[in-house]
Parts: C-alpha cells; sequence; structure tokens
C-alpha cells in the first residue's frame, strides 16, 4: 500500500457533511458502496461525483469515449460538481498533502483538522451568541 484517498461528502454550499480515509489502493466504487451504507440517514439526496465513482446510485459526468450517456446527468449538475472540488482545492490550499505523517492516527488527526478549519466557515457564531 502506497498512501491513503481522502474520500467525502460536500453539500452544495462546500461543508464536508461526511468523510472517511482508506488504502489508496481501494476502488473508489468500493469506498462509495461502505459510505453508502449510511446515506439514509443523511435524507438519500442525489450523489454526484467524478468519474470514478460511476455506478447506478452515483451520477457522474460522461466520459468523453462514453457511448451511452446516463439520462440522469443534466448539466446543471456541473456547477454542484465545481462546488465540491472546490471544498476538496481548499483542504488541499490549507496543506492536506504537505509535511509527512508517522502514523496513521497522525494522518487521521491531521485530516480531522483540515475538514474542522474548513468546515468552521459555515458556522455564524452572531446567530448562536445571546448577550
Amino acid at each position: 500500500m502506497y498512501g491513503f484517498k481522502l474520500h467525502a461528502w460536500s453539500a452544495l454550499n462546500g461543508k464536508i457533511v461526511k468523510y472517511d480515509i482508506y488504502p489508496a489502493n481501494e476502488h473508489d466504487f468500493t469506498v462509495l458502496c461502505h459510505m453508502n451504507l449510511e446515506w439514509a440517514a443523511y435524507g438519500g439526496p442525489k450523489q454526484i461525483g467524478d468519474k470514478g465513482y460511476q455506478s447506478g446510485t452515483c451520477l457522474t459526468p460522461p466520459k468523453v469515449n462514453t457511448k451511452q450517456v446516463d439520462p440522469r446527468w443534466k448539466q446543471e449538475y456541473g456547477a454542484a460538481r465545481k462546488c465540491v472540488e472546490s471544498a476538496f482545492s481548499v483542504l488541499v490550499g490549507a496543506g492536506l498533502r504537505w509535511g509527512q505523517v508517522k502514523t496513521y492516527l497522525s494522518l487521521r488527526l491531521k485530516v480531522a483538522l483540515g475538514v474542522l478549519a474548513h468546515n468552521l466557515k459555515f458556522i455564524h457564531l452572531s446567530d448562536s451568541v445571546s448577550v
């Protein structure tokens, strides 16, 4: 095994709702199946993913050489995918890939802190603080 991959569910506003870390040699579709076990708890909204997640449950953009395009894919889903990709770009820009961690626990901590810092911008402190 040569590393790990971060798989996450993101809301359309960019907030990371759920994430998990899997070995890099685990296929994306297998990870999707594991993560989907909890999908009903989130209300089962549409899943939009990249081409690595192509399956019956996940809406993905068509590949260039696709002979039969999935009729469920709509052009407006491209904008939703851009929100998700932007959330990941923010995590990478915040240093998620930088440095070396020596243990799986330290990797999990680094990712958790990165996700926490990213999601803090979705909390409105003025709404929850009463004077």
